[in-house]
């Protein structure tokens, strides 16, 4: 340690990921490198790179009770992560809202763009003069 440093005190100490280098084989906590930006969603925004293998603790708030989803593949930062299996046709949630339809099966843990997600056939009902 340089001698002319002043240590900085461990209680003011910022532990960051450091991009691609999430640990894998032991659960990471899915705050620490991801977006949850409602709880109802089943899909998360990643803050850094997620590569295959790490795993993600989710919050006890969406499922419940402790559980662990394991990332399929590589995930950029500022993509979406499956956090739940969906199934083919299901809605897909960000925001609390419908983003789009699964267009074939998701795995938990899978990247979710636009490989398998589209916005399906919306309907639309006109009526007039209901009051």
């Amino acid at each position: 340690m340089d001698k002319h440093k002043t240590p900085i005190p461990s209680s003011q100490q910022v532990h960051t990921i450091v991009p691609g280098v999430v640990p894998r084989g032991k659960p990471v906590e899915l705050s620490e490198v991801a977006v949850l930006l409602h709880p109802q969603d089943n899909v998360a925004i990643a803050r850094v790179p997620l590569n295959r293998g790490v795993q993600l603790r989710l919050p006890m708030q969406t499922t419940g009770n402790s559980k662990v989803v394991e990332v399929m593949q590589r995930i950029s930062s500022g993509h979406k992560v499956a956090l739940y299996d969906i199934a083919e046709g299901e809605p897909v949630l960000r925001y609390g809202s419908i983003i789009g339809y699964a267009t074939r099966p998701i795995q938990a843990g899978s990247h979710v763009h636009t490989h398998n997600l589209g916005v399906g056939n919306l309907k639309q009902v006109y009526e007039s003069g209901i009051d």
